[in-house]
């Protein structure tokens, strides 16, 4: 699964917000409270239904009324791409499915698509934050072990959290050696129950004896007790007769009399309500007619300062009359600058004029075209004119250097025709140096021959001089010949030789023709572009207004000058424009003022400036005006509203007098008062009846008691005959008592050590207690073996190949340095293996080792043990701790894992440096918002 966009309709602090083509290695980066914690959130809750509020995760619910949900779009590898919305609705929210085929779903089919992962298993496995990996800090040594393998197992310590709770639960119930767990102390405390109910076995028949006297007393003295309360009851009772019978003649005195007043109908209070009423009746008489008084008074007042209406009406008006002048003022300033700026700019564009020296229409010059276009086009001409220009002087050049070259080769041809011989001469001359050298060659060989032979008739004969003449002839011989010859050679190779350089002096000639063409044909090609150019000089010219003359010469410059010329035109018209515009500005302002100068003052000012004065001091006088008036107008209206307040209030108790009057049936104020005293004295007849029933309510007696007491002839004796035989039970009753406290002392001295019965009950309840305690803890042993059992399967069936990725992952992140990872044979727990074979204890390594480890086992387990759910990896802020190497490899790592994508949540600048800007978004800003 793949999350491709992101839209938030309301979702804590975010409203409308759209993430877009999210890649396969995301980086969300934002500050302390931009709103990551808040994104992650929503995708656990789109995925997985909002938090209930019984649950204790944050809702973010939007505080803005906003529509509180969203949607996510997600390419699933068998499904295609999905569109996952959900809104608020029932508690986890209302959800939408939509795939790529059209089919459409609710909540059944997103779990089908999230092959039923839950979100507590989706945030184990695949979403962990700094707070897992900080675990490891705050462990126990000797449960770091654990830890490590429960995040390899579970993806969070929740393996090692149930070990210890169970581990917890049985140790507080029993412990081998222990004495405060509950089944030690029960244990304890039967075996002491059992000594005692064995001593108990010996005393149990003389006990229930005791027993049965005690019941056989307490019976007789709870009798004699009983029946002495009702001796005592009695005699109270008809103590209590002989002191309120006085009270209940009285109370029927009374009853008598009230039947005199039976008609008497008077309101409660009647004349103290009728006082209070006068009491506050006179005084608001007198606030009405003060009232009245000085309402007349400011009626007359208001009629007196009426302010002028229709100035006040005009209040806006004025004052945006005088405030606009100080704009007034600005613009009669900037007014005279641009007179200033439209005489400069005239004498600048004079100047150009001059400088160009044409005569070019306003409406001509509007329509160069001096763009950026016809400027380099303009530029290029000129160049390329200069260019040719140049050209010519170079073709110039060459043209006298070819033609004098060749000058001189043909008079040194002609130098060496002069001195050669003809080709028939030579030829002859040739003839007959063979012929010669043919006569010289047969000579010599003659000769060579006659003075060899002399030579060899010398040496036979042993004549020396005949010898030396030989030799001395054969060696002229030999000279003679060579010379000849070489005289010979000498003439013919020396006309051979001038006949050679006469041969390269026309060779040079043919090649400095060929070049002397060349440059003819050049001078053709130079005088075609010169006149296209020219054409074009002329024709842009055209287009400039310039004559012939200045298109050839002067054509860049003077396009400088146009534009220039043009730009002096606008910066004139448009200072002519905005002094127009101001002009006008100037004349609305004057025309205001004067307009409610004539209106409302009638004079005639010397300057602008007065009349505005004096027109915001007249303002000011009537708002002063207008203002007192108000005043005056709202006190008017509230003594009015008071006086119709007190009045109201004053009809309102002449109301309630007038209701007395009713309740008493009568008419009459006099009538009133007499009827009040005669229910005066009713009322004091039934409060003095209501104290005695009072008095007789509390006293013990009831209605019916009362009335039998009343047939009583003779009371005294009555109360002498309860009380002789209250006092013969007062006497009787301690010796009861006595018995009972001998008989008990007896039982306690056998219920020491406890009653068989007892202690056998006892002994009964704490084995039946002792039970129930061994299968409590026998529960959390079973379970404690249970998951040590499913430890045990998990180390031998699925461990294996999760550790091979997590030994891989951790021989990355630490450089080769830690190379395995070993179960422990027993429990859970891990052995991590240096390089150098030496094996340590999880708690032995350092605080950033064994976070390396703990990184390597839950990327190990998303990828391998539940790598079928190719969910994303979310990671908040994990590497913190990390310095710069380790965050580069972890880093590395992560961009390793091909085929699922990654959300990397960080608050860190410096991590931003391992990822493209494409793959970075920022978070808390204008969001769309990838940082480019």
């Amino acid at each position: 699964m793949k999350i491709k966009d992101i839209h938030i309709y309301g979702f804590g602090k975010f409203t409308d917000l759209k993430m877009t083509n999210m890649h396969e290695f995301q980086v969300l980066f934002g500050e302390n409270e931009a709103g990551k914690s808040t994104i992650m959130s929503f995708i656990h809750s789109i995925l997985f239904g909002f938090p209930t509020k019984l649950q204790s995760e944050l809702r973010y619910e939007p505080k803005e009324g906003t529509k509180y949900g969203g949607r996510m779009t997600v390419d699933i590898d068998e499904k295609g791409i999905v569109i996952i919305e959900r809104v608020k609705g029932k508690a986890s929210g209302d959800v939408n499915v939509m795939l790529e085929d059209g089919t459409r779903g609710g909540e059944e089919l997103l779990r089908d698509l999230l092959h039923r992962v839950d979100k507590t298993l989706f945030q184990s496995i695949f979403s962990f934050n700094i707070h897992g990996i900080q675990n490891a800090h705050h462990i126990k040594g000797e449960d770091l072990g654990k830890f490590l393998f429960s995040a390899g197992a579970l993806g969070t310590d929740q393996l090692v959290r149930a070990e210890n709770s169970l581990q917890k639960e049985m140790d507080g119930r029993f412990k081998p050696n222990g004495k405060k767990p509950y089944l030690n102390e029960k244990l304890r405390e039967l075996k002491h129950l059992r000594s005692e109910l064995k001593k108990a076995e010996q005393q149990n028949e003389h006990y229930w004896k005791l027993k049965s006297e005690k019941e056989r007393l307490e019976k007789e003295l709870t009798d004699t007790q009983a029946e002495q309360a009702l001796l005592h009851s009695m005699k109270l009772k008809l103590e209590a007769w002989m002191q309120i019978q006085p009270l209940k003649l009285e109370e029927m005195a009374i009853l008598e009399e009230l039947k005199e007043y039976e008609d008497i109908q008077f309101p409660i209070d009647g004349l103290s309500k009728l006082e209070r009423i006068e009491e506050l009746m006179k005084p608001l008489e007198g606030q009405i007619s003060s009232l009245t008084d000085r309402l007349s008074v400011l009626a007359e007042e208001l009629r007196s300062n009426i302010p002028d209406i229709n100035l006040l009406g005009q209040e806006h008006e004025i004052i945006k009359a005088v405030e606009s002048l100080l704009l007034y003022e600005r613009l009669e300033h900037e007014e005279k600058e641009l007179q200033e700026r439209c005489a400069q700019l005239k004498d600048e564009e004079l100047s150009v004029r001059e400088k160009l020296h044409l005569t070019i229409e306003d409406k001509d010059l509007i329509s160069i075209n001096t763009s950026v276009f016809m400027k380099e086009k303009v530029k290029n001409a000129q160049e390329k004119y200069r260019r040719l220009d140049l050209k010519k002087i170079d073709l110039d050049e060459r043209f006298n250097n070819e033609k004098q070259m060749l000058e001189e080769i043909e008079d040194k041809i002609k130098e060496y025709e002069k001195k050669l011989q003809s080709e028939t001469e030579i030829k002859t001359l040739e003839e007959n140096i063979r012929r010669k050298r043919v006569q010289e060659r047969t000579q010599f060989t003659i000769f060579s021959i006659l003075f060899s032979v002399l030579i060899a008739w010398g040496i036979f004969e042993s004549t020396l001089p005949i010898i030396l003449l030989g030799v001395i002839g054969l060696v002229f011989s030999i000279y003679l010949f060579n010379k000849k010859s070489a005289n010979a050679d000498h003439d013919i190779v020396k006309d051979r030789n001038q006949l050679g350089q006469l041969t390269q002096f026309k060779v040079q000639w043919t090649e400095r023709n060929a070049q002397y063409e060349r440059v003819l044909l050049d001078y053709e090609t130079w005088e075609n572009e010169m006149a296209k150019a020219e054409r074009e000089m002329i024709e842009l010219g055209k287009g400039l207004f310039l004559p012939r003359e200045i298109s050839l010469a002067y054509l860049s410059d003077a396009f400088e000058l146009i534009e220039q010329l043009k730009k002096l035109y606008r910066e004139k018209k448009m200072a002519i424009d905005r002094h127009q515009l101001i002009t006008a500005k100037i004349n609305e302002i004057v025309e205001a003022i004067e307009h409610q100068c004539n209106e409302f003052l009638g004079l005639t000012y010397s300057s602008i400036q007065e009349m505005a004065y004096t027109l915001r001091k007249r303002l000011k006088e009537e708002i002063e005006k207008n203002m007192a008036y108000e005043g005056r107008k709202k006190k008017f209206n509230e003594l009015k509203e008071e006086r119709q307040k007190n009045q109201l209030e004053w009809n309102h108790f002449k109301r309630k007098k007038e209701e007395l009057f009713q309740q008493a049936f009568v008419t009459t104020e006099k009538s009133f008062r007499e009827t009040g005293k005669l229910d005066e004295r009713k009322r004091t007849l039934e409060e003095q009846l209501l104290h005695l029933q009072r008095q007789l309510k509390i006293a013990m007696l009831n209605e019916q008691e009362m009335e039998s007491f009343r047939e009583i002839a003779d009371l005294d004796e009555r109360i002498y005959s309860n009380t002789t035989k209250h006092k013969m039970h007062e006497e009787n009753i301690p010796i009861l008592q006595s018995d009972i406290a001998k008989v008990k002392y007896e039982i306690q001295l056998l219920e020491e050590g406890g009653t068989y019965a007892d202690l056998l009950h006892l002994y009964k309840h704490k084995q039946s207690e002792l039970d129930i305690g061994a299968r409590e803890w026998a529960k959390f042993a079973l379970a404690k073996d249970m998951l040590n059992h499913t430890i045990e399967r998990f180390k031998n069936e699925r461990l294996p190949k999760m550790l091979e990725k997590a030994e891989e992952n951790l021989k990355y992140l630490t450089d080769g340095r830690y190379i395995k990872i070993f179960p422990k044979q027993e429990g859970s727990g891990f052995l991590i293996q240096r390089k150098d074979q030496q094996l340590f204890e999880a708690n032995e390594l350092s605080q950033a080792t064994a976070e390396q480890v703990y990184v390597s086992l839950r990327l190990a387990l998303a990828v391998t043990i539940y790598g079928k759910f190719s969910f994303p990896i979310i990671i908040d802020d994990s590497f913190v701790n990390f310095d710069q190497h380790r965050t580069k490899k972890v880093i590395q790592l992560l961009k390793q894992l091909n085929g699922r994508q990654v959300l990397f949540f960080t608050c860190h600048q410096h991590l931003l440096t391992y990822f493209s800007d494409e793959q970075i978004v920022e978070v808390g800003k204008e969001m769309g918002m990838p940082i480019k």
